[in-house]
Order: C-alpha cells, then sequence, then structure tokens
C-alpha cells in the first residue's frame, strides 16, 4: 500500500489516484473505545433514521450495493464533503460490508480524518456476526468527525473485510475521489455519519446544568 502524504498535498495526490491505493499508515489505536453494532440486511428500506445527516451514501439510490473483493487489514478509504460547518459530534455511523466467514477476528478500526489528513478521531467496533449488513453504530455524540476529510476503515489483524460501493453521488454531502471497479465505473463507499438532533442536544446541556446544580 502507498502511505498518503500528510498536509495539503495529500488531498492533490488522492484526486490524482484511485482512492483504494493510499494507506494513511500506523495509527495509535490502544486508547480506542469499542462500540458494537446492529444488523439490517442489505436491500432493507432504511426509511427515517431520526438524526441529522452530515453525510450520507447509504440510502440506496437505485443503483444498488456492490460488494468490493474482500481485503485483509485497511477495506478502504473514501474522503468525503459534509453539510456541516466545523468539527462534529457523531451520533452513529453506518456502513455496508462486514467481515468474512474466514476471518479469524470481527473487530473494524474507522479513523477519521480531515482535509489535510491529519488524524481527528477513531474507534473501534466489534461486530456479531460475519458476513455483510447495512451495520449501524451508536456512537452518542463521543467521537467528532470534520465537515470534510477522509474516512479509512480497518478490519483486525487477520481479518478479511469487506467495505460495499456504489455509483452515484451521496443523498447528503458530497463524494470527492471516486474508486472505479475494472471497467472504469466511477464508484464511492457506503456509509453515512449522523449528528445528534438539535433537541437532543438541548436536552444533553439541560442534563448538564441540572448535575452542576446538584452538586452545588
Amino acid at each position: 500500500m502507498t502511505r498518503i502524504a500528510t498536509g495539503t498535498l495529500a488531498v492533490a495526490l488522492i484526486a490524482s489516484a484511485g482512492m483504494a491505493d493510499f494507506d494513511f499508515g500506523d495509527i495509535d489505536r490502544s486508547g480506542y473505545q469499542n462500540f458494537s453494532a446492529t444488523a439490517m440486511d442489505i436491500g432493507s428500506n432504511f426509511g427515517n433514521r431520526g438524526n441529522p445527516a452530515m453525510y450520507d451514501d447509504v440510502s440506496n439510490d437505485g443503483n444498488g450495493y456492490l460488494a468490493f473483493a474482500p481485503a485483509t487489514g485497511v477495506m478502504g478509504v473514501s474522503d468525503y464533503v459534509s453539510t456541516a460547518s466545523g468539527n462534529q459530534a457523531l451520533q452513529e455511523y453506518i456502513f455496508v460490508g462486514g467481515v468474512d466467514d474466514l476471518s479469524t477476528s470481527t473487530t473494524v478500526f474507522v479513523d477519521f480524518f480531515d482535509a489535510g489528513a491529519n488524524h481527528v478521531s477513531g474507534f473501534s467496533v466489534t461486530l456479531p456476526q460475519t458476513g455483510n449488513f447495512i451495520w449501524t453504530i451508536t456512537l452518542g455524540g463521543a467521537f467528532s468527525a470534520a465537515d470534510a476529510g477522509f474516512v479509512q476503515m480497518t478490519a483486525d489483524t487477520g481479518a478479511n473485510g469487506q467495505w460495499f460501493l456504489a455509483a452515484g453521488p451521496a443523498a447528503v454531502g458530497s463524494n470527492g475521489t471516486a474508486d472505479f471497479d475494472n471497467a472504469g465505473t466511477a464508484l464511492n463507499h457506503n456509509y453515512a455519519m449522523t449528528i445528534p438532533a438539535p433537541g437532543a442536544m438541548a436536552l444533553l446541556g439541560l442534563g448538564g446544568l441540572v448535575a452542576t446544580r446538584r452538586r452545588r
């Protein structure tokens, strides 16, 4: 794998080559918080998920979901431009894919980078089963992502993982550089990032205020 350059040069380099060719290199994940995930069959109707999306390329746009070849280690890198302004606390992260039945682990790492390829945050998720699904990971605002940047997903050591792609633009936000299949079709990874609804954020703030008053 080609190691990605840091700084603004990273965007230019990625724009000139397929995203799957890049690897952000060694990342210290020793302090990552681990989350669980819930599965939904691929092809299910999402409907209204209840949280505003800052980026969404999971909703089936009629082109269907396309399986990318299983990969050991880095499952893929995708860039995005969201509808948000500035870093946002994530309520949920959703992706299409999984780990296959030959894997030795069901742990997947999700890493977020800003537009300059600087690491922002990340977490690990333990998938309860092998196979490909639409996975929803509830983060509850514990992690932030930049309003524009990159997402890298990595299967744990020895595991084979798949991250699905689809043709067509994102339903919310926009894709930058596309991956391409062998026929030269532009494809984009299927994932979504949602943020807490404004009312939920207000309740969180109110809860903190009540707790402060009680301590006094």
